[in-house]
C-alpha cells in the first residue's frame, strides 16, 4: 500500500500516537492523510518523532487538527534531517509565531521539500 487516507475519523491524541507508532516501521507508504482528527500535542510530536526512521513517506496531511507549537515542534525538529517529504500540508493546527518560526528554521536545512501549506 502506498496511499492511505485516514481523514474525518476522529482518533484525536491516541490515533495520533498509534500512527506515529506504524510509520516507524512502515516502508512502503508515500502518503497519507490526517486531516481534521483533532489530533493534539502528544499525538502530533509522536508523528514526527515516527518520521525520524521513515524514509518512505512523501506526502503528508495534518491539516485541521489542534497539534498546536509543542507538536509543531517536533515536527519541524524532524525536518531538518529528513529528506524524503516532498508536501506537507499543516495547515489550521492553532499554530502561533513560534511555530511558524521553528518551520522556518528547520527548512533552512531541507531542501527536498516541494510545497509546505501552513495557512
Amino acid at each position: 500500500m502506498h496511499t492511505i487516507n485516514l481523514a474525518y475519523n476522529g482518533s484525536g491524541d491516541k490515533g495520533g500516537s498509534d500512527t506515529g507508532n506504524a510509520l516507524k516501521s512502515n516502508t512502503s507508504l508515500h502518503t497519507i492523510n490526517l486531516h481534521f482528527n483533532a489530533i493534539g500535542p502528544e499525538g502530533g510530536s509522536a508523528i514526527g518523532n515516527a518520521l525520524k526512521s521513515n524514509t518512505s513517506l512523501h506526502t503528508i496531511y495534518r491539516g485541521d487538527n489542534q497539534i498546536r507549537d509543542e507538536g509543531a515542534s517536533a515536527f519541524a525538529h524532524v525536518l531538518t534531517s529528513h529528506t524524503s517529504l516532498h508536501t506537507i500540508y499543516l495547515h489550521d493546527n492553532e499554530n502561533t509565531p513560534e511555530a511558524a518560526a521553528a518551520y522556518d528554521n528547520s527548512l533552512t536545512h531541507h531542501t527536498y521539500l516541494n510545497t509546505l501549506y501552513l495557512t
